[in-house]
Formats: structure tokens, sequence, C-alpha cells
């Protein structure tokens, strides 16, 4: 195993029943890194960080921490600590009671274990709430005594099962900040599960990106935003306009591909498309210019269907022939003389064009 790695999963299945929840998983996960697990819900994420706490065991495959083969070891006996989206913080004690309990149960005495937790406490920023209970405590500040409660056991790695979930949006941006600046103070490993997409997005150094018990890519989130490995990836990180088209001319730089009638320069990819495949083209709304001023690989004439305002940008959502594609326009930069039904030109360069197999349109998840 190599050295700079904490956690470790070997080709690790889990079946229940007739249901593969994890299908042959396979992660690495470095010293110190905020890796997460993303996918909608039933993909196994869950199922795959219980499995590193201990909680399930693999129906096949081997669990590594730190070096060591933790397969068959309980989960008390493993260096890593859990904090779940319910707190499941004790009502009836106080907040240092709470934080106090797990040392407790390793019989270290109150007096060697106060400078701990007084050091825990300054840590996630609650200290002169050691008096309070859990019901004069705000959701945020009870989601900071289970952190401070998983950590105070100076665990090697953290494990934190969508923990951010019963907060308000405001306050789980704020606890994304929190959360990130701990860890990068602690150095530890930080194995976060999560079904949103932008909380992935901004606190992880990498992502497995998840479904139906597979994992369909790992990488930085720029890699897998930009490069996304399959239409599944693509369509659940961030928006993406998928369009259906046959291949024509293959080159050594870029593929052309027949989209309603209109050619559209795609980049090379590396798998194989052949020519006259039917194929599926896909396009960042934000990639896309309105009437560009330079000249671009794609230029297609399309009627504006729909102006939706969101605040700081409009989706505007047009259509050339029988196909639709929607874009994305910043505030400052829309024209509002361009009203519904106004012909528009819309560009993209070909390096912003994705190629997949037509198959895999049955993976991608749609949105109402």
């Amino acid at each position: 195993m190599e050295k700079e790695l904490e956690i470790e999963l070997r080709d690790i299945t889990k079946v229940f029943g007739s249901v593969i929840a994890v299908n042959n998983a396979n992660i690495k996960i470095k010293f110190g890194e905020f890796f997460s697990l993303l996918g909608p819900s039933g993909c196994g994420k869950t199922t795959t960080l219980r499995m590193i706490a201990g909680l399930e065991k693999p129906s096949k495959g081997r669990i590594f921490l730190f070096g060591k083969d933790v397969t068959d070891t309980p989960a008390f006996l493993r260096e890593v600590n859990t904090v779940f989206q319910d707190y499941a913080i004790f009502p009836h004690m106080n907040v240092y009671e709470n934080i106090y309990f797990p040392l407790k149960m390793r019989k270290i005495p109150k007096e060697l274990a106060h400078p701990r937790i007084m050091n825990i406490l300054n840590l996630v920023n609650m200290e002169r709430f050691e008096e309070r209970y859990s019901n004069q405590l705000s959701g945020g500040q009870r989601q900071r005594i289970a952190l401070a409660r998983a950590l105070v056991n100076e665990p090697r790695a953290l494990l934190l099962d969508e923990p951010l979930g019963a907060l308000d949006f405001k306050l789980r941006i704020a606890m994304q900040n929190v959360l990130k600046d701990i860890q990068r103070r602690l150095s530890i490993a930080f194995v976060y599960v999560t079904h949103d997409q932008t909380e992935a997005i901004t606190m992880s150094d990498r992502i497995a990106v998840m479904k139906d018990g597979i994992i369909h890519q790992i990488g930085t989130p720029e890699d897998i935003y930009n490069n996304p490995k399959t239409a599944f990836v693509a369509s659940f990180i961030g928006e993406m306009n998928f369009l259906q088209g046959k291949v024509g001319n293959i080159s050594s730089n870029n593929v052309e591909v027949s989209v309603s009638n209109h050619k559209i320069l795609c980049k090379k990819i590396d798998s194989k498309i052949d020519r006259s495949e039917d194929v599926l083209v896909c396009v960042r709304p934000e990639k896309i210019h309105i009437n560009p001023s330079n000249k671009m690989p794609n230029l297609i004439k399309s009627k504006i269907n729909r102006v939706v305002f969101r605040g700081d940008d409009y989706e505007i959502t047009t259509s050339f022939n029988d196909s639709s594609i929607r874009l994305v326009v910043g505030y400052t930069s829309w024209d509002k003389a361009n009203k519904v039904g106004t012909e528009i030109t819309i560009g993209w360069e070909d390096h912003d064009s994705i190629i997949y197999p037509l198959h895999m349109k049955d993976d991608i998840i749609k949105y109402a």
C-alpha cells in the first residue's frame, strides 16, 4: 500500500439480498485529503462510508486504514469517527458532558480530558457554550458540537454522512466553510457523503461520483466538471445540454456531428467513435455565447423560446429546427431587447463540446 494513503478500498462489493449496493469499488484516499462520495439517493455512498467505519462488512474485497487491513476489525478498534446528519447529541447532557462522553468511555479522567475538550470547543468556535443543552442550541451549533465530539478522540480520519442535510441553505453554506477550515487545520482525511453537487465541488480535493453502486469517476472538482467521463456524470454535475446527432467527418483535431441539419464541431476524445455513429453532443450552458462578436467554430441561428431571470444571471432557452439548447448569460451582459421569439446567433468553441455514445442516454439525470 502506498505510504501517503490514509484509506484504501480494494474491489469492494456489498450485497443486501438480491441488491448490489456497492459494486467492485476501488478508492484511494490520501493523507489529509477532503474526499467526497457524491451521488443521488440510493447510489451506495452511505453504505461505502459505513464499510470504512466498520458498521457494515463488505461481501467482497478488502479495506485498509493507515496501511493496515481492517476488513475484519470491529468499528470500535478503527481509528476513525463518524458524524451523522441527525447529530446524535444526548439531550440530558450539556455541551461539555457530550464532548467528554467518548473520553469517559475510554476511562480518561475529566481533569486530564479538560484541556482537550476546551481545545476542541475553541476549534469549532463553541467556547462559552459548555453549560448549554441541545434544546438551547441552533442547528448549526448542534452540528458543531457533534463535530467536536467526533474530533475529541483525535481520530486519524473523520467520516461525515450528509452532516449538513438538516440545515437551511445559508447555514449550510456557513458550515461548509467551518468544516473545510477545521479539516485544513487538523490535516486529517475527511470522507464526506453528500448528494449535493455544489457542496462536493466547493469543499472537496477529490470526488467519487456514484450511481447504482458503481463509481463512474474519481477526480478533482475541476476535472469532473470540465471532463466528465460519462453522460451520467455530465448530467449530475452542473447543468448540461444534450443534443442527439450522427458522426460525420473525423479529423486529428476534432469530430464533426450533424445535429438537426447543423454541423457541430466537437473536441477529439480518447474513446473510439466511428463515422455515422449516433452520439450525444454535450455543452455547458455557460460556455455558449449569444451573438458572439468573434468567429467561433460552432455558430447556429436560434430562436428564443424562454427567458428566466435567476438573480445574477438569465437562463435562456432557444430552439433550432427540432433541437433546443439552454444558455446562461450574466445579468449585466444580457440585452433586454432580446425577447421571446427573437432570432439570435449562438456560438461556442469546439473544445467545449463533449461526445458520448448514444447508449449513455438512459443514464442522464433529468430534472423537471
